[in-house]
């Protein structure tokens, strides 16, 4: 009989440490749930201030280039100055 009590005790304590471990996994999927959330709403934020700026920077930047004369070619970068 005290054998079953012994085999009972530890198997509640394992019980009560995996217990224990699941409260903090999910504690912690919690914190990265949250920070997930924040990621995302960053990343909305980013988008949005994209798709506010991008035709006007795209206006800007064609116009600029149509003024701007590039060269033929560009300089070779290995080559030794004399």
């Amino acid at each position: 009989m005290d054998e079953i009590k012994n085999m009972l005790i530890q198997i509640i304590n394992r019980l009560d440490k995996i217990e224990e471990k699941l409260n903090k996994i999910d504690t912690k999927q919690e914190e990265i749930k949250d920070s997930t959330n924040n990621m995302d709403n960053h990343i909305q934020f980013i988008n949005n201030v994209y798709d506010n700026v991008k035709k006007p920077l795209s206006y800007v930047a064609n116009k600029i280039n149509n003024y701007i004369e590039y060269p033929n070619s560009l300089p070779e970068l290995d080559k030794p100055k004399d």
